[in-house]
């Protein structure tokens, strides 16, 4: 009976390591960590960034460009966002006057009062056009904020100016008189918006132009 021999498979073979190939191989060994070791150093140097002088030069340049650019960009963008919130601020009170007005069943409107002090408006209320109006105390009168310019309110075909009192009327079927609010920025008259009230639907528009 023959014995059996296992073999057993060992992976491929190398040859013997001989003179100066053995020492390339044993020197590349030992050095492969370390030039690994150095890449990642030098890496590490190039993503850390700038130095605290660099940015602080960056920042001296910012801060001199926002100092330049900033009393323009304040003197035009301020007065228009002020104008914008007052146009929507009016819009506003007259939508909830025309809405009152229908529900409430009797006339509401909104009051401007263009004296030479500081102008405001304001929701007013009356029974009958033989009644005087009288201020509706659920929503507080408003100043028309520093600014910003009523140049005109023109109702019915008559034009109010500073100095005068103006009333826009809704009946209880939600129509009115026309009306016309124009406003501008103090410190630019170019810079425009108006209000405006249809006759017969009593429907509220705010425009960019007058």
């Amino acid at each position: 009976m023959k014995n059996s021999v296992k073999r057993v498979y060992h992976g491929p073979q190398r040859a013997p390591l001989k003179g100066s190939s053995c020492s390339a191989e044993l020197l590349g060994i030992f050095l492969r960590p370390l030039m690994r070791r150095a890449c990642v150093r030098r890496r590490g140097a190039a993503e850390k960034g700038f130095s605290l002088v660099e940015i602080l030069v960056v920042m001296a340049i910012l801060g001199t460009l926002l100092a330049i650019a900033a009393p323009s960009f304040l003197s035009t963008t301020f007065p228009h966002m002020k104008l914008k919130s007052t146009s929507r601020d009016i819009f506003s009170m007259l939508q909830y006057a025309r809405s009152k007005a229908v529900n409430a069943t009797q006339k509401y409107g909104v009051r401007f009062d263009l004296d030479a002090g500081p102008k405001r408006y304001l929701v007013v209320t009356r029974a009958s056009d033989a009644d005087p109006w009288t201020a509706d105390i659920a929503i507080a009168a408003k100043d028309v904020e520093g600014g910003v310019d009523v140049f005109s309110v023109t109702v019915g075909g008559t034009t109010y100016t500073t100095g005068t009192t103006a009333v826009i009327a809704f009946d209880p079927f939600g129509s009115a008189t026309s009306a016309n609010i124009r406003l501008n920025a103090a410190s630019n008259s170019a810079d425009k918006y108006a209000v405006t009230v249809s006759p017969a639907s009593g429907r509220v528009k705010i425009l960019t132009t007058w």
